[in-house]
């Protein structure tokens, strides 16, 4: 296959038709079988459907390196790791390491995934034999030469992700959880008033007695002016503003009087 410089559109896409007819197996989804995929794995240089490629951004560039087809453009390096890719070597590859086949066919059962294809994307790529295989294929690209094939790690499931912790799962729930939520404050009322603020629940009494308390002090300040002035002989007080005009201080508060 000819390289160029770059390629986007209609000239990727008859790059990678030429890729297609040296592997057929790069017309369907290396993971779930789908065909003419439009999604590829610099990574791995195989190629996946569009389902597939959502699952695999989410693993990170460190593990998948994801790029579209035909709404990229692809550098002359680029080029040349997908020649040396295809589905059908990395398919090969997995097998002789021990791959189940349903993982290589996007089944099986996993727990905390959306679909079987996430489940058996997750497993498949998070293990040795792929991280062997994505050095051996940057390498291989960079004509460093090296191995003509990459080592062989045997299969060995990821270990299961840790059950999830808190207040509404994992060992937070049923009685015991109950228990875990007192200790730390989870669910308890007093954790509930500490979380409030805008857009948060109405203050509870605690809130309440606050604000009556304050509304009683102020009522009790302007009482005692009230009455200062009357013993006086002044009328009654009125509130102005910052300055006070004919008047007298009292809590704070500006007052006029009149004689």
């Amino acid at each position: 296959v000819c390289l160029r410089m770059s390629l986007y559109g209609r000239e990727a896409m008859a790059f990678f038709d030429k890729l297609k007819e040296a592997d057929a197996g790069n017309g369907k989804c290396v993971d779930c079988g789908a065909n003419s995929p439009l999604w590829a794995s610099l990574s791995y240089g195989t190629y996946f459907c569009l389902e597939c490629s959502g699952v695999h951004r989410n693993l990170g560039v460190h593990i998948s390196f994801v790029r579209s087809l035909n709404m990229d453009s692809w550098s002359e390096q680029q080029q040349q790791r997908m020649t040396c890719g295809g589905n059908t070597a990395f398919r090969q590859y997995l097998r002789q390491c021990g791959m189940p086949e349903e993982l290589q066919s996007g089944g099986g059962q996993f727990a905390g995934c959306e679909s079987q294809a996430e489940g058996a994307i997750r497993q498949k790529y998070n293990t040795r034999s792929a991280a062997a295989y994505r050095a051996w294929l940057a390498e291989r690209s960079r004509g460093e030469g090296g191995a003509p094939a990459p080592p062989i790690f045997p299969y060995e499931p990821p270990p299961p992700p840790p059950p999830p912790t808190g207040c509404n799962g994992g060992a937070g729930g049923g009685a015991a959880g109950a228990g875990v939520r007192g200790a730390s404050g989870c669910g308890s009322s007093s954790a509930g008033r500490m979380m409030q603020g805008f857009g948060s629940a109405p203050a509870g009494n605690d809130g309440e007695e606050g604000l009556e308390a304050l509304m009683a002090s102020l009522g009790s300040g302007l009482g005692t002016a009230r009455s200062a002035l009357a013993s006086a002989k002044i009328g009654a007080p009125t509130l102005l503003g910052p300055q006070l005009v004919d008047g007298r201080r009292a809590d704070g508060w500006l007052l006029a009087a009149s004689l």
